[in-house]
């Protein structure tokens, strides 16, 4: 976390602290091998942090990943839906 920045877009100090403690608790109470902050997402009326956990235990050739969400109103993560079928068109054309 302490490094982290992409085109000159970075977290301020307030994000960073939140979220370090928001992932620390994601993984205390999922315990995963691996768990990564994926990315932040800015949005109009919040901005949407991404974050996945990985577990390589019982899969051989495709690790288990999850992923999960959370906003800066809460710093509580959530498990991220699994997208709907009925709209495999709209992602097909993307």
């Amino acid at each position: 976390m302490k490094y982290l920045s992409q085109n000159g877009i970075t977290l301020n100090m307030e994000e960073k602290l939140q979220l370090d403690l928001a992932l620390q608790k994601l993984d205390n109470d999922l315990e995963f091998e691996e768990l990564h902050f994926w990315g932040k997402i800015s949005g109009v009326q919040n901005d949407y942090f991404i974050a996945y956990g990985t577990n390589y235990m019982g899969h051989k050739e495709f690790p288990c990943r999850e992923f999960f969400w959370c906003t800066s109103t809460n710093w509580v993560f959530s498990k991220l839906p699994q997208a709907l079928k009925n709209l495999d068109n709209v992602f097909n054309l993307v």
